[in-house]
């Protein structure tokens, strides 16, 4: 956001973060009581009006996924409401939490063998199941990026390479720094094993005989370490370009900086 040398000195509070208006409103005001109060309120409301364009401009570059069908899923009002609750979640120690208990959970004996012979109702159980998963990894993109003070967009299915994939728009993490960035870029996985790890001591608690427990466990692991090999455009790939500064890892640092001034 560009803004006057003035209105940016008062706005420094927030930290590069996208605020509400009345937040904008609050720094102003009392930037404007500590220097003497040379601003009048025609002065401040302009400036007001200046600042909502730039808060309403959309802040997202291009999609960094390369999908050739894109099916939009949650419209990115829904995507808000869903993902509100999930902030805390992305926090550094949560995350850390998740991982912890995603690798633990399928070490437990009792958790990881199927208990009899797959129907087709397990595999439909299973794959909604690992649905659900997936939706909440998209929606943990969604969550690191929001706590962050940024909007994500919707989140929407498509195809990458010829492999069916859920997405979130999550562009605007151009905006943030290289720790927020990689916050972001991991928050995904970390929920999703985290929910694996449900999945699992659900699957190996007394009296649950249901197979689909089990496989959803184990797609929901396997999609886990899909997204984490760093030679396709997925979590892992932009979590390695984001770290080193990169825009994408075969072009390499182009310069471009991890947060505006």
């Amino acid at each position: 956001m560009v803004v006057p040398e003035v209105p940016a000195r008062w706005l420094a509070p927030l930290e590069g973060r996208r605020p509400d208006r009345l937040e904008v409103l609050q720094c102003l005001q009392r930037g404007n009581r500590i220097e003497g109060e040379h601003w009048s309120e025609e002065q401040i409301n302009q400036t007001m009006d200046r600042l909502t364009e730039l808060l309403e401009a959309p802040v997202c570059g291009p999609s960094r996924r390369s999908l050739w069908l894109r099916i939009p899923l949650v419209s990115a009002r829904g995507v808000r409401v869903l993902a509100r609750p999930l902030e805390i979640l992305t926090k550094g120690w949560a995350l850390a939490g998740l991982m912890i208990a995603g690798i633990v959970a399928p070490l437990l004996p009792s958790a990881i063998e199927v208990s009899g012979p797959l129907d087709t109702g397990d595999w439909l159980a299973a794959v909604g199941l690992f649905f659900a998963g997936a939706v909440f990894h998209e929606l943990g993109h969604a969550a690191a990026l929001s706590a962050q003070g940024y909007p994500a967009g919707g989140i929407g299915a498509g195809v990458l390479f010829v492999i069916p994939v859920l997405h979130s728009d999550v562009s605007a993490i151009s905006q943030l720094p290289t720790g927020g960035k990689l916050r972001v870029d991991m928050a995904g996985v970390a929920l999703q094993v985290g929910y694996g790890a449900v999945l699992v001591l659900i699957a190996g608690g007394p009296g649950v005989q249901d197979s689909a427990w089990v496989l959803a466990s184990r797609m929901t692991y396997f999609a886990v370490v899909w997204n984490l090999i760093p030679f396709i455009r997925a979590d892992g790939y932009w979590a390695l370009c984001d770290a080193f500064g990169f825009r994408d890892l075969d072009r390499g640092y182009e310069g471009v900086p991890s947060k505006p001034k």
